[in-house]
């Protein structure tokens, strides 16, 4: 119940904001909400509990929700870490905005679909939630709806996590039928999958989803475009809460495909992701941008250390993924306050902001203190840790390399955050003083940040507690701030010393490099989207299908192949059935009636005969004893009249010439006729086979053995149209619903 609660008040106070309304006391129901999901998640949600309810039981779909370590840790980063940001957004947000209750349902919305991802135990449920943090973050990114950036940057992340979601979502059936169960808790005491195509397969199409949601190479572009969004949402989405979801699904499914053969692409990713990342914020000038770049170097970071893992488990990955969230999600709030205070995001145009913001300041440094790997930050031991990890690798000389580039490069992007803009003389402008409590969320993580750093045992204790079977070894290392000279620690040292060569050596240069064209992926997706609607154009014109003329035969072409294809394979089953001799007269009257609607050239002459066929189809289905159907069918000759007379009276006999005249100059008569006796033949041969002898167990007889105790009823053909064919049935309903719209727009009087 505990789990509900938690998902449930954020959810429930975003839709009172929008269905109400609200204007008043948005923030405090906001806030007061976000500590209820942490209030309940710490009182009242045990540790290693599954709560389910059925929902969909015979598609293996339930509301089941799993409260294990990895969960519950990650719902105390996303819940804890939004509290943070809806206090700071108060400061942040203007004082009085009608986009502010918006502002504030949406990161509600938001927390409550990342809640249901990470308590999922059903990878279907799974799958629902992570989608709508997807349809949550566009709304978020492109919060202010009147900038090109923010609808471009949030076009581009809905399309790339959402494109990628859809592979997942094959990976994730694949799964749940390897193992014939979606339950996440029943999957984790089965025995690990053996590498073969089908668990190949699933592992790429899940590891694509994964590579979208936390931005991986090469698909990393769409998160610095996502800085266009308000620096609440992107301190909340891409340091703490979305962007963490990859590495959430990484570890969730380790125990399961950790030990296939291909499983170490994941490291080859995500170590890839950290070079490039780290690299690349080096070439921009945006100061999200590059806390952006940074935030992507860390998520393949995170990443890669999963995937340098193997099926014995792996010790200290939720320190490396805290030490994160801390520091970025520091920097993130403390950019938002540098960027009020400079009206631009531009680093270059910033400097001597110490005064005017002592707290951010602090903030700045410690936090980079820590993504630089100084000693008595999270960072530093992270970095320990990590390196201690690689050094016992077989690849340990890349793997290691791939660090210090990396770790030297973010050494660099520290020094720069905190001397540009604190330490050197600011050449333009006063800057504009900042509030205490604007510049207090930044600060209370960047003290937490130190505090674990210089008394890790205080957090690594609480953590080894949240071990999960199959993710964590039984009894991990611990860890110390001290270790001795130890290779690490000179490692480190290097680190430190190229990352300020690094820095000297691009302030020599005034930071005049730019970004590759090669890594302008952005503009390339850009341009592909720009181009999609010219090469849309280009095929309409080559299959014709800007020409009314030519919609039907191109169906009708397309149905010949398939429907020829398969009648082709069932050849061997196909068997002609005889024709009572009752038949043969409505057969010939039939036929005549087809005959004189393809050849009359006369409307009304057409419609008597279309209606001649449709009243013998009903005495076609009266002689076979369907009295239901007869019915069906008269009601949908009747409704087919009404609606052609309608729609002849509304056009002109002269319109009515001239399309006729152009339907035959098409010169496309013979293809036509073709195309009909083929589509003839095809229904014939369909209803050859459907009137095969029955098999030795045929479907009828299940319908009629399971209505009453499945469905409730006698009437086995009213069950099948309600409860086994609920969803055809109201699909039905739906296109009858849209002919009586379109009836109504015929019959509406016309307005002067």
């Amino acid at each position: 119940m505990g789990i509900l609660i938690a998902i449930g008040l954020p959810l429930l106070t975003a839709l009172s904001i929008g269905v109400f309304r609200l204007k008043r006391w948005v923030f405090t129901l906001s806030f007061l909400s976000a500590l209820g999901s942490v209030a309940s998640l710490y009182t009242q949600v045990p540790l290693n509990q599954v709560y389910t309810w059925p929902w969909m039981p015979n598609m293996l779909i339930d509301f089941s929700f799993i409260a294990d370590g990895l969960s519950l840790f990650f719902g105390y980063v996303v819940s804890v870490v939004g509290c943070f940001i809806l206090f700071y957004a108060k400061q942040y947000l203007p004082k009085v905005s009608d986009s502010n209750p918006r502002f504030y349902a949406y990161i509600l919305l938001f927390m409550a679909a990342m809640l249901g991802t990470l308590f999922s135990n059903n990878i279907i449920l799974l799958f629902i939630f992570w989608e709508l943090t997807g349809v949550v973050s566009f709304l978020l990114i492109g919060f202010n709806t009147n900038t090109k950036k923010g609808q471009l940057g949030s076009r581009m992340a809905f399309m790339v996590t959402a494109t990628t979601g859809l592979v997942m979502l094959l990976g994730v059936l694949l799964l749940g039928f390897l193992y014939q169960t979606f339950d996440i808790s029943m999957i984790s005491q089965l025995p690990a999958l053996d590498s073969n195509v089908w668990t190949v397969l699933a592992f790429s199409c899940i590891l694509v989803g994964v590579m979208g949601k936390s931005a991986q190479f090469p698909l990393h572009f769409w998160l610095p475009n996502a800085m266009a969004a308000p620096t609440p949402v992107s301190a909340y989405l891409h340091s703490a809460a979305m962007v963490k979801l990859g590495v959430f699904l990484i570890a969730r499914f380790y125990p399961l495909l950790s030990n296939l053969d291909c499983w170490y692409i994941v490291g080859v990713v995500g170590l890839t992701t950290m070079v490039v990342g780290a690299v690349l914020a080096l070439l921009t000038y945006d100061l999200k941008g590059i806390l952006a770049y940074t935030t992507v170097s860390q998520l393949g970071y995170l990443i890669g250390f999963y995937g340098l893992g193997g099926p014995g488990g792996i010790e200290h990955d939720f320190f490396h993924i805290l030490n994160h969230v801390l520091y970025k999600g520091s920097l993130f709030m403390v950019a938002g306050i540098v960027i009020h205070a400079f009206h631009t995001q531009d680093i270059r145009k910033m400097g001597g902001a110490f005064s005017a913001m002592p707290l951010a300041a602090i903030a700045c440094i410690i936090s980079a203190a820590s993504m630089a790997g100084i000693p008595g930050t999270t960072g530093f031991l992270s970095k320990e840790l990590m390196l201690a990890h690689m050094l016992h690798h077989p690849n340990a000389p890349i793997l290691v390399g791939a660090l210090v580039v990396s770790a030297s490069s973010l050494v660099a992007t520290a020094c720069r955050l905190c001397l540009h803009i604190f330490s050197r003389s600011k050449l333009a402008d006063p800057v504009q003083p900042q509030g205490i409590l604007f510049q207090l969320p930044p600060f209370i993580l960047a003290i937490v940040t130190i505090s674990v750093g210089l008394f890790p045992k205080s957090v690594t204790q609480w953590l080894a507690q949240a071990s999960v079977t199959g993710l964590h070894v039984a009894k991990p290392h611990s860890v110390y701030l001290w270790h001795g000279f130890t290779t690490e620690l000179i490692i480190s040292v290097c680190i430190t010393l190229f990352g300020i060569i690094i820095y000297s050596v691009f302030q020599t240069f005034r930071w005049r490099l730019t970004l590759p064209a090669i890594f302008q992926l952005d503009a390339g997706f850009n341009r592909g989207v720009n181009g999609l609607p010219r090469v849309s154009q280009w095929f309409n014109y080559v299959c014709r299908v800007d020409s009314i003329h030519a919609h039907i035969p191109i169906v009708l072409v397309f149905f010949l192949g398939l429907m020829a294809t398969l009648l082709f394979a069932l050849s061997p089953t196909l068997t002609i059935s005889t024709i009572s001799v009752v038949y043969l007269p409505l057969l010939m009257i039939t036929g005549t009636a087809a005959i004189i609607i393809s050849m009359s050239k006369k409307w009304h002459i057409k419609l008597i005969a279309l209606s001649v066929v449709g009243l013998l189809v009903s005495f076609t289905f009266f002689l076979y004893k369907a009295p239901d159907l007869v019915l069906t069918q008269l009601l949908i000759e009747i409704v087919s009249l009404v609606l052609l007379l309608l729609f002849f009276k509304k056009f002109s006999t002269m319109k009515r010439k001239e399309d006729h005249a152009i339907h035959d100059r098409s010169g496309l008569s013979f293809l036509k006729a073709m195309l009909s006796i083929g589509v003839g033949f095809i229904v014939f041969m369909l209803i050859q086979l459907v009137n095969s002898p029955a098999s030795s167990n045929p479907i009828g007889q299940f319908f009629i053995e399971n209505t009453i105790p499945l469905a409730g009823g006698n009437n086995a053909v009213n069950t099948i149209l309600v409860d086994f064919r609920g969803f055809d049935t109201m699909g039905e309903i739906s296109v009858l619903f849209i002919a009586m719209l379109g009836v109504m727009g015929l019959l509406w009087k016309k307005r002067s």
